[in-house]
């Protein structure tokens, strides 16, 4: 029984921690998908 409580305990922790991963890696990807865009559409333009 304690070693089932670890492991789901562990696992929840993975959880939380994967979660707030995702809330810091979307905005950054978001933000380097835009400037990407805009890079791309700037030289679009230059030629």
């Amino acid at each position: 029984d304690a070693s089932v409580t670890s492991v789901s305990n562990s696992v929840s922790n993975i959880e939380e921690a994967s979660s707030q991963l995702n809330s810091l890696f979307f905005p950054i990807v978001a933000s380097i998908g835009i400037i990407v865009a805009l890079q791309i559409a700037i030289l679009a333009r230059r030629r």
